[in-house]
């Protein structure tokens, strides 16, 4: 277990910082001119920025883990950390799997904070997208009324996954199927 939060730290710090870097050392190059300051101050700053998002990302999880809501029944599926579309705003927070339901609780410290309760009777499809037309890191939820649930989150094909397995099941249990 200890490994995985290590590789879960380490690719969180790269996947954040990596792409920081880059764009912070072409900003200092053009801004000071010299290449070696861009790239200097980009490796730097991807290197700082990297890891300060690794590290607010594994308080997080501890913090959300620690105060999972009381699920009264339901097995729980899947969890992770998400950003939830809301009024304008990638709200952050945590996203679980039931096998009843898809909430999302938002964290403290938004502008909008806010839960959102799907139960999987309530969903039509899971479907991988992209966020900002071209970062695959989203899902988007069609809901039975027509709306559409946007998230931003970690390996969006396994949430894909176990939402329509969830789905399934649950409908067989049901008997709708």
């Amino acid at each position: 277990i200890k490994l995985y939060y290590n590789m879960n730290f380490l690719s969180m710090a790269l996947r954040t910082g990596i792409p920081f870097g880059i764009f912070m050392g072409a900003f200092f190059w053009f801004f000071f001119g010299h290449r070696s300051i861009g790239i200097t101050s980009g490796v730097l700053a991807g290197v700082l920025f990297g890891i300060c998002m690794a590290l607010f990302a594994s308080y997080q999880r501890r913090r959300f883990q620690a105060d999972r809501p009381d699920f009264h029944g339901e097995e729980l599926i899947h969890e992770g950390p998400a950003n939830h579309f809301f009024h304008g705003e990638a709200v952050g927070g945590w996203l679980y799997l039931t096998t009843g339901r898809l909430l999302f609780r938002s964290h403290r410290v938004n502008l909008q904070p806010h839960e959102t309760d799907l139960p999987l009777t309530e969903i039509s499809t899971a479907t991988p997208s992209a966020t900002a037309g071209f970062i695959p890191n989203g899902l988007s939820i069609s809901t039975a009324s027509g709306a559409v649930e946007r998230f931003v989150i970690e390996g969006r094909k396994q949430w894909r996954d176990a939402i329509t397995n969830a789905k399934n099941r649950n409908a067989e249990q049901n008997g709708c199927r």
